[in-house]
């Protein structure tokens, strides 16, 4: 029989930098800063703060990562950046087409309000929407859909250039992603003012960003679903071949 209690949660953060500091600080944007030996405060080479729990394998499940700020709370994500998104990425065979479906939930104006059992969030989401395409290339569908919602937004005034991104996809890249030290594939690297954080979809009961990003899962789920009972395919990028993967890279 499952063993249905909840696993300990244990919280850790790493900071890295080139040069020793004797203190972490925060900005009021939720930016993570460190005092070095100097007495000079700057930001900090690498960030990265994990909630886990150890499998019964002895493996350990990550829960939640944010490749960005030292904090324990994933609630502080929604202080750093003015739009936060949600996106899963599901890929699956319909008739006889192997199709990606990106599911893309946003958040903005986010207020946290401490109550009597605890807190209260209160924020503004968007109705999932969706970015569908067939993709025969080697590139790994949530990357190509990541790069795809980014030039959406970069190509929209609406939209300042402070964005997270939430994924369950590539969990160990993401601070060589932020940093700027790897590309997401070929060589789109992520443009300045957005970054990406990692939030497990399978643990929704753990937090916002958990639950957000399984409700992303959901949907495509569903959309495959009534894919294959109403035996009718609309998708709205076809096959994208490597020379429009470059195409949108150099616009960014």
């Amino acid at each position: 029989m499952k063993n249905s209690r909840k696993k300990e949660r244990t919280e850790e953060i790493l900071i890295g930098h080139k040069e020793k500091f004797t203190q972490i600080l925060h900005d009021p944007k939720g930016n993570t800063l460190i005092r070095l030996l100097s007495g000079a405060i700057v930001e900090p080479d690498t960030v990265k703060s994990t909630i886990k729990h150890q499998r019964d394998s002895g493996k350990d499940k990550i829960i939640t990562q944010l490749a960005v700020q030292a904090t324990f709370d994933p609630l502080d994500i929604f202080k750093k950046y003015h739009n936060v998104f949600f996106i899963d990425t599901n890929t699956k065979v319909v008739h006889e087409k192997k199709i990606s479906i990106a599911t893309i939930i946003e958040v903005r104006n986010v207020q946290i309000e401490a109550v009597k059992k605890g807190i209260k969030v209160n924020l503004q989401k968007s109705t999932p929407w969706y970015i569908l395409f067939e993709n025969e290339t080697e590139i790994h569908s949530e990357k190509i859909a990541i790069a795809l919602l980014i030039n959406k937004l970069k190509n929209n005034p609406d939209y300042p250039e402070h964005i997270g991104i939430i994924s369950d996809h590539e969990l160990g890249k993401h601070v060589q992603y932020n940093t700027r030290k790897l590309p997401l594939f070929d060589a789109f690297y992520l443009p300045n003012g957005y970054e990406i954080a990692y939030a497990s979809a399978d643990k929704k009961n753990d937090s916002i960003l958990n639950k957000l990003i399984s409700e992303c899962d959901k949907c495509s789920s569903e959309i495959f679903d009534n894919f294959k009972r109403s035996k009718k395919l609309i998708i709205a990028e076809r096959e994208i071949p490597l020379e429009k993967i470059r195409k949108i890279i150099s616009k960014n």
